[in-house]
């Protein structure tokens, strides 16, 4: 069996949790004996692949090359969608644009004659129509979706208006374990860092993971530790982000931001931290909030992740991410709580992960 894992371009330059999930897919796969490439230009697509395996419905415009493609040889191919989208989660974008993009004095002109409400609407009017289309074509033209929660499955079904029962026929539901090396790993202290009782967040900084609202919300309790974790994402849509998140930074003490950290460093600050605060716009499953729940961390996540429902226990609190007072609120609440156990509800087995993958490849392949 040979097959092809097609992630976005920049997978490798701008390194992201499914950086991490897609280089262990290839090298688990491998241990079992199959052939695995990963793609990320179009110039690496071959035609000699059993199956194809996708990922990120949201990178729809390099999507539909790969997919136009092996339509045209014949093949299949299964999708991992890593995809959430509803009103709020669309309004929480806009606000994005309206606040940090390029366009942002163009939206500030706009208000002097329309209402938000208004402008806001043609933003969704506009963005939605093509990708929606085309969105929905590599979702009829699958051989199979993998899904890591039920709250993708209801969304794709509401969002696009599909028959639940249609897209039960073609896909699972298969959560992505906290890989069993780094359960088992040791802890390795950070040089010079010897705090404890931290708010942590980690996730590359950019405006859709929203960590900007974390120090707003904390801004003048500067003796509340803030540790985040994730390279800078220097975003040419979004440069206002960057730079009110770099300012911010520059004048609240007691900030720590680490680029790079090794997986026994991370482990040492999921072990450290009180809170674990993940207040994205959208987080299709969440693998680093299913991490720090392991080691007990107190949650603050957003509302708008998959991984929410496989968390059960104590100071679990979920947050609408454009809300500054409530995230407030739900860390003072935690903060000042005991850190207690979690309880995990999936199988958090890596043998199990990739055996359901492969039975999943074989009956694509014989069916």
């Amino acid at each position: 069996m040979k097959i092809a894992l097609i992630a976005r371009k920049n997978l490798n330059t701008i390194k992201g949790g499914d950086t991490f999930v897609i280089y262990k897919i290839k090298e688990y796969l491998n241990n079992k004996k199959i052939l695995v490439d990963i793609i990320t230009k179009h110039s690496e697509f071959k035609e000699d692949y059993d199956l194809y395996h996708l990922f990120n419905l949201g990178d729809i415009k390099n999507l539909m090359f790969y997919v136009k493609n092996i339509k045209k040889i014949g093949k299949k191919y299964i999708l991992n969608p890593f995809w959430l989208k509803n009103e709020e989660i669309l309004y929480g974008i806009f606000k994005l644009w309206y606040d940090f993009s390029v366009f942002k004095n163009f939206f500030k002109l706009a208000d002097l004659f329309l209402d938000e409400k208004n402008i806001f609407s043609i933003f969704k009017t506009l963005g939605r129509y093509k990708r929606d289309i085309k969105e929905k074509f590599i979702l009829e033209n699958t051989s199979f979706v993998l899904l890591e929660s039920n709250i993708q499955f209801d969304f794709l079904c509401r969002y696009f208006k599909i028959d639940n029962k249609n897209l039960a026929e073609k896909s699972k539901i298969v959560p992505i374990p906290i890989f069993e090396e780094f359960i088992k790993e040791n802890e390795s202290p950070i040089t010079h860092f010897d705090y404890k009782d931290f708010i942590l967040s980690v996730g590359r900084i950019e405006p859709f993971k929203n960590q900007l609202i974390i120090i707003k919300a904390l801004l003048e309790l500067k003796d509340i530790p803030i540790v985040l974790v994730g390279n800078i994402y220097e975003s040419k849509k979004f440069p206002y982000y960057i730079k009110e998140f770099k300012d911010l930074i520059s004048k609240r003490e007691n900030i720590f931001l680490f680029h790079e950290l090794s997986s026994f460093e991370l482990k040492f600050l999921y072990k450290n931290a009180k809170v674990y605060c993940h207040p994205a716009i959208f987080e299709p499953y969440g693998l680093s909030i299913l991490e720090a729940a392991y080691f007990g961390c107190n949650l603050v996540i957003t509302k708008n992740c998959g991984v929410k429902e496989y968390i059960k226990g104590e100071n679990i609190f979920e947050v609408y991410p454009l809300n500054k007072e409530e995230i407030k609120d739900k860390i003072l609440k935690v903060y000042y709580s005991e850190k207690n156990h979690k309880i995990i509800t999936i199988n958090l087995s890596r043998d199990n992960y990739i055996e359901e993958l492969i039975k999943i490849y074989e009956k694509i392949l014989n069916g």
